[in-house]
């Protein structure tokens, strides 16, 4: 496609424009897999009954494990990023039942991101390394103590 994009809602116009030239050809659009819905769901807004020429294909991204992405930092800042950003642009492009579903839908990723933080802080706390010493320091000396009385 002709113009550099910076945004997925500009691939999209873009390849609108180029498929009001060639009514007979189909694309596939090649992304990641946690950027499909996303994409999916901005062709199909700009592209409107011509969405039907499209194929999404997730490409691999190393790096990125579809079974474990919540296990790495970064992976899971890439899928809250994108799921952030889907809502953004339900809410933008939906109507009032899209505002609606968007807001809740974020405000339940944020809480599920809260809440998540806090349990690690309240784990790292019962589980922190000066309470891991004190124990292994209690039971060498409650072994000692065993040893000096047989």
């Amino acid at each position: 496609l002709k113009g550099a994009s910076r945004t997925t809602f500009e691939d999209a116009t873009a390849l609108s424009a180029y498929l009001e030239t060639r009514p007979s050809d189909r694309i596939i659009v090649v992304t990641n897999a946690y950027h499909t819905r996303r994409a999916r769901f901005i062709f199909r807004r700009v592209l409107g009954g011509s969405a039907d020429r499209l194929r999404f294909v997730a490409a691999p991204n190393p790096g990125f494990a579809d079974e474990t992405w919540w296990q790495n930092r970064s992976s899971a800042n890439a899928v809250l990023s994108e799921n952030l950003k889907l809502g953004f642009y339900v809410f933008r492009y939906s109507g009032p039942y899209g505002w609606v579903g968007s807001l809740l839908f974020i405000t339940i990723l944020w809480r599920w991101r809260h809440l998540r933080v806090n349990r690690r802080a309240r784990q790292g706390a019962k589980t922190g390394p000066a309470d891991g010493l004190r124990d292994e320091r209690q039971q060498g000396d409650e072994r000692q103590q065993g040893d000096e009385r047989r």
